[in-house]
């Protein structure tokens, strides 16, 4: 009798599930509605099945269940519980079939004092998982001030699963603490409560004579999310154990990873994985900022994980390893900023040798055990998108590198994991490693292109800077350059004057002209031709300047007029 009414009360019998009726209708015509904790526990008929039909689908959708799990439903204050359901008919008497089972808790929204005192002595305190394990992830004491949601349960009926219903569960969820669900009620209080029964002597009242029976005036079971104000949260998380299917599903609800446990659990041999999503960058009441912790979490992990990929990570299947890495929540994509290889870090990662190596290997001129330590800081530049976003590897490339480079994984283990034979995986690999020398190679030719172009910019520049500006203007320089010119003439003139005057002054002929016209009147030429007579004439010395005037003056008009003056001796 104890034996079935604890069977009854704990809800061990919820074995089996109930067999639905109502159809498989379209997950978009589904609808959640948030169940009232108060009145599922109130022992009704009605509450009691709905109840058991709740456990049923956690017995069949969950590993681990427990009485502690029914207690902590119905006495954890911070705990809410939504359900999906089908299309409800106005009409409809009965309560509706139930295709998924939602169950969140509320946490973080610390003092900044009590995070402080327990970081400060190294202890963290019962409940809030998700801020106390972020928090001493990234030591970062603002993260527990945050509100937000963990979803400690999420669960299809067996007979729905893998069919939609899961993630339209999900949705309506995000959309309504999202606050795109608007609130039809007037009232802050939207829990229906019972009247408060005062009581006038506390003294006489008795536990053992109190009657225990079912509350009566008891709100309604099920309310539309429009009936309810949703809390204002920051995040919502999910912690569970890492599989491919469960990473799967939370990314492709934009969930981003940022914590995975080294040590694995006892219990499934599994890791375990947080994942996060901020609810605050969708308002827009909220600047940029706000929003911007989610992309430096996710980046960090990426920059640790990227390292344990060669430790007890190491034992991943490529598949999960990559699915990892790769994230499906476009807006965090693009607030994490790429930052692109330059030449001079290129030279902190590989060397000329190593990039030598890579190219030869690239010409399939040497074996790839040559380039084997290469391959860890080459798959980590890749991994950490070091490079161009338009260098992108398909996902069999990608994983074979994740695999040799991170994981520290032989051809042979990967040709099984993998299953692909060893020559195609070796081809795709060389391949890869083609694409990624022939961009390092590009990065180097343009660092040299570069300061060839800046070594010209700066001869450029150099002369440029070199000329100074005029003192003076243009028509004055030319005109000091014209008298300059000029005084140079008059010298360069002069100077030519005296050596002519010094040339042409031995054969200046003295006497004027009446002289001579004199001395030819008085001789017989031809007698004096016949015994050699001189003829002279009386000459007075002049000043030699007046001479050497006189002499260019008559070579000038000796040349102006083209004339040949001849001279004769007679003997």
């Amino acid at each position: 009798m104890i034996e079935t009414w604890l069977n009854r009360v704990l809800c061990l019998n919820a074995c089996n599930t109930h067999q639905l009726v109502s159809g498989m209708p379209p997950p978009k015509d589904c609808q959640l509605l948030y169940v009232n904790r108060d009145t599922l526990f109130s022992f009704h008929k009605a509450s009691e099945t709905f109840l058991h039909n709740i456990m049923a689908i956690y017995v069949s959708a969950h590993y681990k269940n427990s009485p502690n799990d029914l207690q902590m439903l119905s006495d954890a204050p911070a705990h809410h519980l939504f359900v999906l359901v089908g299309p409800i008919n106005e009409t409809q008497a009965q309560l509706p079939e139930i295709l998924a089972v939602i169950q969140i808790a509320m946490e973080g929204a610390l003092s900044s004092a009590t995070v402080s005192n327990n970081m400060g002595r190294g202890k963290r305190a019962a409940g809030d998982l998700l801020p106390w394990t972020i928090s001493q992830q990234f030591m970062d004491k603002d993260f527990p001030t945050l509100s937000g949601a963990r979803i400690v349960r999420i669960a299809v009926h067996p007979d729905f699963q893998s069919l939609g219903y899961g993630s339209r569960a999900l949705e309506l969820l995000l959309e309504y603490y999202h606050g795109r669900v608007p609130c039809l009620k007037e009232s802050e209080d939207f829990n229906m409560e019972a009247e408060v029964k005062h009581i006038e002597n506390p003294d006489a009242l008795v536990l053992l004579e109190e009657v225990i029976e079912p509350r009566a005036d008891l709100p309604p079971l099920l309310h539309r999310l429009s009936e309810r104000r949703a809390e204002k949260l920051d995040y919502i998380g999910v912690s569970f154990g890492l599989n491919l299917p469960l990473l799967k599903f939370w990314k492709r609800v934009k969930f981003v990873p940022v914590y995975l446990r080294q040590s694995v659990c006892d219990l499934t041999g599994e890791h375990t994985c947080i994942m996060l999503r901020d609810i605050n960058k969708d308002e827009e009441d909220l600047n940029e900022s706000s929003a911007s912790w989610l992309p430096l979490y996710w980046t960090e992990f990426r920059r640790r994980i990227l390292r344990l990929f060669g430790f007890e990570f190491s034992k991943f299947l490529p598949q999960m390893a990559l699915s990892i890495l790769q994230l499906k929540n476009n807006e965090i994509v693009k607030q994490c900023e790429r930052k692109v290889l330059t030449r001079e870090e290129l030279g902190l990662f590989l060397s000329n040798s190593d990039l030598r190596r890579l190219s030869q290997y690239a010409r399939n001129m040497i074996d790839h055990h040559l380039i084997t330590d290469i391959l860890p800081i080459l798959a980590l530049l890749y991994f950490e998108e070091r490079f161009d976003e338009e260098i992108k590897l398909n996902s069999v490339q990608s994983a074979i590198l994740l695999g040799i480079g991170l994981q520290h994984k032989t051809v042979d283990v990967l040709v099984t994991e993998l299953d692909l034979p060893a020559n195609q995986l070796l081809a795709l690999f060389n391949k890869a490693i083609r694409k990624l020398s022939e961009y390092l190679d590009q990065i180097c030719m343009d660092a040299v292109r570069q300061e060839i172009d800046s070594q010209e910019i700066n001869e450029h520049s150099a002369d440029v800077t070199s000329m100074q500006p005029v003192p003076i203007s243009l028509d004055d320089e030319l005109h000091e350059a014209a008298v300059e010119i000029k005084k140079r003439q008059d010298r360069d003139r002069a100077r030519l004057k005296e050596e002519i005057g010094r040339e042409l002054k031995q054969y200046a002929i003295k006497g004027s002209e009446d002289d001579w016209t004199n001395a030819l009147q008085s001789t017989d030429l031809k007698t004096a031709k016949k015994i050699g007579t001189i003829l002279s004439v009386k000459s007075s010395r002049t000043e030699s300047k007046n001479v050497d005037h006189a002499l260019l003056e008559e070579t000038n008009k000796f040349g102006n007029r083209k004339r040949k003056r001849k001279f004769k001796n007679f003997k």
